[in-house]
């Protein structure tokens, strides 16, 4: 009987894994972080709700969407 492993690369059993649906102006800094610690994250961005335009507060925070051509620069 075979027994098929899957690993991660350098045959790691377990990783962390980051998602996030923004494309919010917070996530510049979480972008940085994440550079500087070498991390690497998922972004799933709707490129439609773009605009800067599409503000709204919440928990008394202003939450801007990020400006589409600043978008390809900060998620690269």
């Amino acid at each position: 009987m075979n027994i098929v492993k899957h690993l991660f690369p350098k045959g790691r059993k377990k990783v962390l894994t980051f998602s996030y649906d923004d494309g919010v102006c917070q996530d510049i800094r979480l972008v940085e972080i994440f550079n500087k610690y070498g991390l690497k994250g998922t972004f799933n961005i709707n490129s439609g709700l773009q605009c800067e335009s599409n503000t709204w507060i919440n928990k008394g925070k202003l939450i801007k969407r990020i400006n589409q051509s600043e978008i390809v620069e900060l998620y690269i």
